[in-house]
């Protein structure tokens, strides 16, 4: 048997049986039987169409292509999770060297004071001030390489399948050699722009578009299992016999069919005993309550899809607006950092030579210090938001891939021959020095 797609059967039989017996009163002992038919059946009202028998595998393709979404969904999660903690690193490496700078400026700021109490020039006091002032830029330089030695460590295990505690990798420092880059101006499309860039790429809208048609396919589906069903039927067929005469037959056997199984095969094609015929059959079912049920779950079931896929937009929609914002925002406060961190520098380099004059006091210079540091650590922490603000956009308008070159059919084989690209970022030339400058001799 054999199905068409409009809703077309067709249908071959054949039967051959030979029999033998010792009664006398079988006309062929041993008797030879064959039949054949061949019949077509063609539905009318329920099962006529090709979208209709056909849905199954159109409902088979779309589940593979939400799969196929749902792994692009992994890889974009997978690079801007990666992303986020290399730029955390980044935060920790900024943090780390902020507070060793902030422990030399105490430390040079300390010996000074010494050198001035001795000579008699200022009070000891300040000395302990000083010291108290060391100790703190200590206390958070040691927190802050704490810090940095747990997001080196977050690095290595998302980078590594395994990492047991006898590794080198455990040990191995990471240093960020990349830093963000914050362009002159903003090209950020419209937001209208970017919310429609997301309804055309963002995998989870995809999936709930397909899971929508999946079930517009289904509703059809219980909508023709409601109609009655009008098939029509042509076949055609013959039966034939033959065999070896029984001499002792009370009747005459017709010489054409004695033989064996050619004759009985020859005979079902000369219309010596023909089966054929057309019919309409009709069977119109009394209440259908089944069908109706699934009929009426099938379509709150659309409508369920119809309300999460408008959901879905409103919060690609909104996200995206915060995005937006959060970037500008983010932005905002990288610049005015950058402008803080300039003066709180200027102002304790004049503080220091007002100092250095005796036009001012060591509270003063500790109090421009501690701005300075604070103004630093404010730079870093925006920075970094900013980065992070990026590629959250990037992930919710879906162009995380496209934006670092990175190809889906690569990472379904794990095999990657295409580089990777990654804009905004620009070398970090702190450390690239600490890199490339010799190692310290031993103690």
């Amino acid at each position: 048997m054999q199905g068409f797609a409009p809703g077309t059967a067709f249908q071959v039989s054949f039967n051959n049986q030979r029999q033998s017996t010792n009664g006398t009163a079988i006309a062929f002992n041993p008797s030879l039987t064959s039949s054949f038919r061949a019949s077509v059946r063609q539905h009318l009202l329920q099962g006529f169409g090709r979208s209709l028998n056909l849905r199954f595998l159109r409902t088979a393709r779309n589940n593979k292509k939400i799969t196929e979404e749902g792994f692009r969904q992994q890889v974009i999660s997978t690079v801007s999770q990666v992303e986020n903690i290399y730029w955390d690193l980044v935060n920790a490496y900024e943090a780390y060297h902020v507070n060793e700078r902030s422990l030399a400026l105490a430390q040079k700021t300390l010996s000074d004071n010494q050198k001035q109490v001795e000579i008699g020039t200022l009070a000891p006091l300040d000395v302990v001030r000083a010291q108290s002032s060391v100790a703190s830029a200590e206390q958070a330089l040691i927190a802050s390489k704490t810090n940095l030695q747990l997001q080196q460590l977050v690095m290595k295990n998302a980078l590594t399948r395994s990492l047991p505690g006898n590794s080198v990798l455990v040990q191995a420092e990471v240093v960020p050699t990349d830093t963000v880059q914050v362009p002159e101006q903003e090209n950020v499309p419209p937001v209208e722009q970017l919310i429609q860039l997301a309804f055309a790429n963002r995998p989870d809208y995809k999936q709930q578009r397909i899971t929508l048609q999946n079930n517009e396919i289904n509703i059809k589906g219980v909508n023709n299992g409601l109609l009655p069903v009008v098939d029509l039927v042509a076949f055609y067929g013959a039966s034939a016999l033959s065999g070896v005469p029984n001499p002792l037959a009370p009747a005459p056997i017709p010489a054409s069919l004695g033989g064996g199984f050619p004759d009985s095969f020859g005979n079902l094609f000369n219309s010596t005993g023909p089966d054929k015929g057309v019919q309409i059959n009709i069977q119109i079912p009394l209440g259908n309550r089944i069908a109706q049920a699934t009929q009426v779950r099938a379509m709150l079931e659309y409508r369920q899809s119809q309300l999460s896929l408008k959901t879905v937009e409103n919060t690609i929609s909104i996200g995206i607006r915060n995005d937006v914002f959060t970037l500008e925002n983010n932005r905002a406060s990288v610049v005015a950092a950058q402008k803080a961190r300039d003066l709180a520098a200027q102002t304790l380099d004049a503080e220091q030579k007002k100092y250095n004059l005796g036009a001012s006091t060591y509270l003063a210079v500790l109090q421009d210090e501690r701005d300075l540091a604070q103004a630093e650590s404010t730079l870093v922490s925006a920075m970094t938001n900013y980065a992070k603000a990026r590629v959250q956009l990037d992930r919710d308008t879906a162009q995380t891939l496209d934006r670092y070159n990175i190809k889906i059919d690569e990472a379904v084989t794990g095999q990657v021959k295409t580089e990777p690209n990654v804009p905004g970022i620009m070398p970090n030339k702190n450390a690239l020095q600490e890199l490339t400058a010799p190692a310290p001799p031993p103690k």
